[in-house]
């Protein structure tokens, strides 16, 4: 095929649409090439970069806010007169998840099934402040009534996160609520944008100490 680039005449545009075709094809497969660049890119530099900037300028150690984190975590706990079997119940029911989470309104199953398994799915929607986003979650141990926990998928954004329950009967008669979740992936770019855009997430150990109480709470006093 032969463009004709002369101005006597409308200029040629099928070798754009060639372009255009090819764009529609490859974009996700290149959008998330570049994810992967920018994560191996950047985990370059906290590993090898950074350090050394550190050690070099003191001043330089508020840089590790930035830092990827993928081994992030954090725990809390509380206790509640509730039996096990009864938190289970609820944390199991996906759909009731609004009623005790300060972030995650609402659920719905995405499997032919509403019972917890490994492998069953679910899509939780959160927000907070003015930021709205959803995600698949799987479950990966179910073993009732003393533990449960799911990971969330984050798809092209590339974040994932474990979160557990561990339910424990304690010598009092009451049970002892323990949350913890993991960072398995985080991209960093996508970590500087949460950081910059949601404050609320710079530091949630109250939220989520407070989502236990209310958790707790719908046990003891069921409707």
């Amino acid at each position: 095929m032969t463009a004709h680039t002369g101005t006597a005449r409308p200029a040629d545009t099928r070798v754009m649409g060639i372009v255009h075709s090819a764009l529609r094809r490859d974009l996700a497969d290149h959008l998330a090439w570049m994810m992967r660049f920018q994560e191996h890119h950047h985990e370059s530099e906290g590993q090898h970069l950074y350090p050394l900037v550190r050690a070099r300028n003191g001043q330089a150690r508020q840089w590790q806010k930035w830092r990827k984190r993928e081994e992030q975590r954090g725990t809390c706990e509380t206790t509640t007169s509730a039996s096990p079997q009864q938190i289970w119940n609820i944390l199991t029911d996906v759909t009731r998840i609004g009623e005790w989470s300060h972030e995650c309104h609402s659920a719905r199953w995405l499997d032919a099934t509403t019972e917890a398994a490994p492998g069953v799915r679910f899509r939780g929607t959160s927000r907070s402040g003015i930021q709205r986003w959803s995600r698949t979650c799987t479950f990966t141990t179910v073993d009732e009534p003393r533990e449960l926990a799911w990971t969330t998928h984050g798809g092209l954004y590339g974040d994932t996160t474990e979160w557990r329950y561990t339910l424990t009967p304690t010598p009092t008669t009451t049970t002892r609520i323990t949350q913890t979740y993991r960072i398995h992936s985080l991209p960093v770019w996508f970590d500087r944008l949460i950081w910059l855009t949601n404050p609320a997430h710079h530091d949630r150990t109250e939220a989520l100490r407070a989502d236990l109480t209310r958790l707790a709470g719908l046990a003891e006093h069921p409707g």
